[in-house]
């Protein structure tokens, strides 16, 4: 039986002959949440344009799987609703300050679903090859998904192709040394699901190398569910916020007025307040190495209270860890796009990674 998904009607037709005929201006590879924002931009544009989706239903890593790429069973968002949403489409009022996965992905569709992107959307395409053509329009070669019914391979002609497949999709897996030795299990955190599907029995010591949110949550759900101790270490230790600051978001602080203040104010100002609130870093074993606004915060309010009860450790950094690697295997080899120092660089951040005048953008791809 064939799986349906909620945009089942715009799944991919495979036509007669081999070679689709140009027809559309451009195409977007990717349905999560930066491919359907480029699929509306470019049909605000009255633009032709179709998105090429490799599972049977939108969402991206929004969309919760149990294996592969993905969020976390209990990942919640570290942004605001309000300042995640969309300008054009807030978040419900009942929907939470700080939204499940789940309610990320009711958020998604109903998104496509208001500005009738479905029907734009083709499911269930792997695309394997991207390449331009004598005449400088791109060559989109793509494959049957999970549950499409066709053989071989098909083909489409674009004029330009905006890339959205994220760029934490592949992870980079160090080779450690002695870690043939050990006897333990080592994995990358784009396995893990939650505690209990990892199968880590408890009253275990595991740990964690970095200090992002993710690596923060899953030492928080090591704890609460797992029963486990944790150790982090971190190479370059992040500055903790509070998701809450007078009960209102954290995030909500950092308006235009406040940006319109000198940098090194501003960064007095919110240094003083969070360890005013949290403590100053080093109490708690943190030493942050960059200031307070100049690298990616981690947004938390269980990490203090764990360390304070010594469920959780601070360690110095190891040798070698790992991370993601920002890589296009579908993009032809004449772009040569990889980036093993998990930077892109880009036209105007979200353009061309090579020149403005080849039209291949990547949208939601930069940090």
């Amino acid at each position: 039986m064939q799986t349906k998904c909620f945009i089942s009607n715009t799944e991919f037709k495979p036509q007669s002959d081999d070679l689709l005929m140009a027809e559309f201006d451009c195409a977007v590879i990717g349905a999560g949440i930066s491919g359907i924002a480029a699929l509306k931009c470019f049909l605000d544009k009255n633009l032709s344009v179709v998105c090429l989706e490799k599972s049977d239903d939108v969402g991206g890593l929004w969309n919760f799987t149990e294996n592969g790429y993905g969020v976390m069973r209990f990942t919640h968002i570290n942004v605001s609703k309000q300042n995640y949403a969309f300008s054009d489409f807030p978040f419900p009022d009942d929907c939470p300050d700080f939204p499940h996965h789940s309610d990320m992905l009711k958020y998604i569709r109903s998104y496509c679903n208001h500005f009738k992107l479905e029907k734009h959307i083709w499911t269930n395409c792997i695309v394997s090859n991207i390449r331009q053509t004598f005449d400088g329009c791109w060559k989109i070669t793509f494959q049957k998904g999970k549950f499409q019914d066709w053989q071989g391979s098909k083909h489409l002609i674009v004029k330009n192709v905006a890339i959205a497949t994220g760029h934490h999709s592949n992870p980079n897996i160090p080779k450690i040394p002695g870690e043939e030795s050990y006897t333990g299990s080592l994995f990358h955190s784009v396995r893990y699901k939650c505690a209990k599907s990892s199968s880590i029995p408890p009253n275990r010591t595991v740990l964690v190398v970095g200090m992002g949110n993710s690596a923060v949550d899953i030492a928080d759900n090591l704890v609460t569910q797992g029963q486990c101790k944790v150790d982090i270490s971190a190479r370059s230790p992040s500055w903790v916020f509070p998701p809450y600051c007078l009960g209102i978001p954290i995030d909500h602080y950092a308006t235009r007025a406040v940006y319109s203040l000198p940098l090194t104010l501003v960064e007095k100002i919110c240094q003083t307040l969070i360890c005013v609130v949290l403590g100053l870093p080093k109490y708690w074993g943190v030493y942050p190495m960059s200031n307070i606004l100049r690298s990616q915060p981690t947004v938390s309010h269980t990490l203090y209270h764990h360390i304070q009860r010594q469920y959780i450790k601070i360690r110095p950094a190891i040798q070698q860890n790992g991370g993601h690697l920002i890589f296009f295997p579908f993009v032809h080899r004449q772009l040569q796009l990889s980036s093993p120092s998990n930077r892109l660089r880009c036209y105007k951040s979200s353009g061309s990674a090579i020149q403005p005048t080849i039209h291949v953008h990547f949208t939601g791809n930069t940090n």
